[in-house]
């Protein structure tokens, strides 16, 4: 007569690709005395508590059959025919025993097997207690599965293993203390991930939104950038400072504005400072002042603990106010930027035409390379002077830039714009001399050290006494300037195509001390583009346009967005279109993703280029508030784009649809 146990297997066999050897973990030419010893040794090695006894049990009914068989020489000959004739040895058990079957091969490292197999063989005939032993082995595989990709590097892969496995014992309601485990790890890989995401070429939208959001979750688990609240990434608050040095760039200047602007709410010091060189940074690329005004007045608070009057004085530059811009040089102690703004205006009136200089240079050195999308950006003053938009802002605004802009609005006293404005046409005069003095931009660190130790007695009542991270950042640095340490210090461990530096067992990334850190002499070079355009910087040109059509017919209606990447004859038909949406009290939001297929150049025209690219455009329409959804869409088009290139950018002159001319 049949045991249960028979009965069940000859009911319902399972093939499982293993093997009596394997099972012992033994070679096919181990002797008896071997066979015996892996016996001992595997029968008393236990798997994790958290398996149900009958699992256990399963696991070692597999291991005694497997001794049984190799250790008689008869069945062990019988066996060996068998087994060696097989391409893929499999032993067959019943379906009882699958869960023992899962552990052994759990602890041989065969994870994706193991997941596999439980979804072949995971159904209603199992028992609930069978079940729940299935299911904690695939939890545990894919918890295995996760590191090995963690190891690999691959970081996004490795986090949808450890949410697979973690979703399983959630929705079962088990193991809590394994769920607990994945956690840590998935709190620990959060870094990773968000530099792998971020590192993403701009078409990757939805994958960057990730890594935004898994960036902003991190913010908000440690309460800010200076907070000390554990969010378990491991992460000390020296190692996080240098994190967000490193994420920078590879963020856009909008991305880098709306993060920073969002985190000196809480009120965080650094979010401040970096804030503002995010607005400065788009305000004079994007040619809006406003956005510079703004950032003066996130600058004011700071000026209260740190020497930072030279950005002051470059902020009033920018807005036109050349008698205040003098003023903040004359407050400044930063001698050896002073003169070499001197120097350079040794036969002016006054310093304005160093200060130019330094303003062009400091930006092109020190704070466009930080921002992914303005690497290439040009830093010229007379261009952004000679924007019509920026003069009639600058126009607009008041004498006296210390009032809040509220109050500027009530009580507007414009100055007249010859005694107010900056004249960008005085910049074509500018002719330097060849020799230039040392710049806190190109000292090396020692020299600046030696400078700043000089102030340093003088200076010690104007820190923050209440703030370590101003001791850490800023107040240890005086006179030398964060965004400058930072350039350095991203110049020695990454660039936004360099391989990530993060390693599972050391500090995310390694910095010298301060006097074994020299900052390199900028080289100034002119702003222009390679010949042949490539798909990377094709790819830069069609988030510059999706962006900027977000924005000129989003809420805000910043139709002045269009300037940036767009030329006429599209300019202006574009701009007409954006104020008739305006004037009807109407906006679109749009999500974009694209691919870009081919980048052709004129053969016979340099100046010119073609972008053909896969885009799909989720467009929604609103009116008066309302959602309109007989006009909205979700599209995907193929797409080219003709290029200018126009004062060594690259700006698009028409779009059409492919599919509609065919």
């Amino acid at each position: 007569m049949l045991s249960l146990e028979d009965f069940a297997l000859e009911k319902h066999p399972i093939n499982i690709p293993l093997d009596y050897y394997r099972v012992l973990g033994v070679p096919v030419q181990a002797t008896t005395e071997q066979i015996a010893q892996a016996y001992h040794d595997r029968s008393v090695q236990l798997p994790r508590a958290e398996y149900s006894h009958k699992a256990i049990t399963a696991r070692q009914q597999l291991i005694r059959e497997s001794y049984q068989i190799l250790s008689e020489p008869q069945q062990r000959q019988n066996y060996d025919t068998k087994f060696l004739s097989s391409s893929t040895p499999e032993i067959t058990i019943a379906p009882t025993q699958l869960a023992g079957a899962l552990v052994i091969l759990q602890e041989f490292g065969e994870y994706e097997l193991v997941v596999k197999l439980s979804q072949n063989y995971q159904d209603s005939n199992l028992t609930p207690q069978e079940n729940q032993d299935i299911l904690l082995s695939v939890a545990l595989a894919n918890l295995e599965l996760g590191r090995e990709r963690w190891q690999q590097g691959k970081y996004e892969k490795a986090a949808s293993f450890l949410l697979a496995g973690q979703k399983i014992l959630a929705e079962q309601q088990i193991c809590l203390k394994i769920q607990q485990e994945i956690q840590q790890d998935l709190c620990k890989l959060r870094p990773y991930r968000i530099i792998e995401l971020l590192s993403l070429n701009l078409k990757h939208t939805k994958e960057r939104q990730t890594g935004l959001n898994l960036l902003q979750e991190m913010l908000d688990k440690r309460q800010g950038i200076e907070g000390k609240t554990n969010d378990y990434s491991g992460l000390s608050l020296d190692d996080f400072l240098r994190f967000i040095q490193q994420i920078q760039s590879y963020l856009t200047v909008t991305e880098q504005q709306t993060i920073f602007e969002r985190e000196a709410k809480r009120p965080s010091p650094v979010a401040t400072y970096l804030a503002f060189y995010a607005l400065l940074a788009r305000g004079f690329a994007h040619k809006q002042p406003e956005l510079i005004f703004r950032a003066k007045t996130l600058l004011k608070p700071l000026l209260k603990h740190q020497d930072i009057y030279l950005e002051e004085g470059v902020c009033n530059l920018l807005l036109g106010q050349t008698e205040a811009a003098l003023q903040s040089l004359d407050k400044s102690q930063e001698s050896a930027t002073l003169d070499f703004i001197k120097q350079q205006s040794a036969n002016s009136p006054d310093l304005l035409p160093g200060l130019c200089l330094y303003s062009e240079r400091w930006l092109q050195s020190e704070v466009f390379p930080h921002f992914r999308d303005l690497t290439d950006c040009s830093t010229s003053l007379e261009d952004y002077f000679n924007d019509l938009d920026v003069q009639n802002y600058l126009n607009s605004l008041p004498q006296e830039l210390n009032q809040q802009p509220e109050i500027i609005k009530e009580t507007p006293i414009i100055t007249p714009v010859s005694e107010q404005l900056f004249n960008a046409s005085s910049l074509q005069t500018l002719q330097p001399p060849v020799k230039e003095s040392k710049t806190t931009a190109n000292l090396t660190m020692e020299e600046a050290v030696r400078e700043t130790n000089a102030r340093q007695t003088n200076k010690q009542s104007q820190i923050l006494q209440n703030s370590n991270l101003w001791k850490i950042v800023l107040a240890s640095l005086l006179g030398i300037g964060f965004l400058t340490i930072i350039a350095s210090l991203w110049k020695k461990t990454t660039t936004p195509d360099s391989q990530l530096i993060l390693s599972l067992n050391q500090p995310m990334i390694v910095i010298p001390e301060t006097n074994q850190i020299e900052i390199p002499t900028p080289v100034v070079t002119e702003n222009i583009l390679p010949e042949i355009l490539n798909n990377d910087q094709a790819s830069i040109i069609v988030a510059k346009w999706l962006e900027a059509k977000s924005r000129a017919f989003g809420i805000n209606h910043e139709i002045n967005a269009l300037n940036e990447i767009l030329v006429d004859p599209l300019l202006s038909k574009r701009v007409e279109i954006a104020n008739l949406v305006k004037s009807q009290n109407s906006y679109r939001e749009y999500e974009h993703d694209f691919e870009i297929e081919s980048v052709i150049m004129d053969e016979n025209n340099p100046e010119k280029a073609i972008i053909i690219a896969q885009v799909r455009e989720v467009g929604k329409y609103y009116q008066n508030e309302r959602f309109l959804a007989d006009k909205s869409y979700d599209s995907t088009l193929r797409v080219r784009y003709d290029l200018n290139k126009v004062d060594q950018r690259w700006l698009i002159s028409n779009i059409q649809d492919l599919r509609s001319s065919q």
